[in-house]
């Protein structure tokens, strides 16, 4: 029986291994992993004839100021963490322009994000470890249930990766006179990613655990249960 699952186990343990290593990227982004942040505010100024963009990168344990000029790669400096529950430094606030109430806001915002993306992550490995052992029907139920967590804690996660950047350019708008972008970070779309690989998996265990969509149980192709007297010869 061990044999009949294999390949379920694999696709269930590949898609899930991508999932959490997704998720682990940027559960430790910014500054920690610096080309991983959530979101990023931007602006634009003029020095010396010289168009300068300004960028504050918010990660989940960090921020970090980035600057370019023309076509240059951003380059990343004056990092803020890692550390729960960051503050922005004054040196970064002035980088980019803003006052001490825009950067709080944005700092608050991110507080709840320290413990969704590792939830998320940590129900991911659970799904993985368990998936190994899918020829009990024990650990399939489990593996199931820790996708299915995972999935729905990622789908959280996303959509306050998503809440955060929307709420931050309204309430940015109203303190800022418009000056400032607030952009996606690549971390949201990894979330995103991740999240569908993980769906992915949830039905793939559950098809094993409740022997549906096209996975026979073991007595369906021939095999029978094992009956532990058909040896036994019974005298009169």
């Amino acid at each position: 029986m061990a044999r009949r699952y294999r390949a379920i186990s694999f696709v269930a343990v590949f898609f899930l291994f991508a999932a959490f290593l997704l998720l682990l990227l940027v559960a430790i982004s910014l500054p920690i992993i610096k080309p991983i942040y959530i979101l990023a505010l931007q602006t634009t100024v003029q020095v010396q004839a010289t168009t300068v963009t300004t960028q504050l990168r918010f990660g989940v344990w960090g921020v970090c100021g980035a600057n370019a000029s023309g076509n240059q790669q951003a380059i990343l400096a004056n990092c803020v963490g890692p550390q729960l529950g960051y503050q922005i430094t004054p040196s970064l606030t002035s980088l980019a322009g803003l006052s001490a109430q825009a950067t709080d806001i944005l700092s608050k915002a991110l507080l709840i994000l320290l413990i969704l993306h590792p939830i998320a992550a940590a129900l991911a490995l659970i799904a993985l470890f368990f998936s190994l052992f899918l020829h009990s029907t024990c650990a399939a139920i489990f593996a199931s249930l820790a996708a299915l967590l995972s999935g729905l804690a990622g789908g959280i996660v996303f959509a306050a990766d998503i809440a955060v950047v929307i709420v931050a350019r309204q309430k940015l708008a109203t303190i800022t006179n418009s000056q400032f972008t607030v952009l996606f970070g690549n971390g949201v779309w990894m979330v995103l990613v991740a999240v569908c690989l993980t769906w992915v998996a949830v039905f793939v265990l559950l098809a094993r655990a409740c022997h549906c969509c096209g996975v026979k149980r073991p007595y369906d192709d021939g095999e029978e249960y094992y009956n532990p007297y058909r040896h036994q010869n019974y005298g009169i």
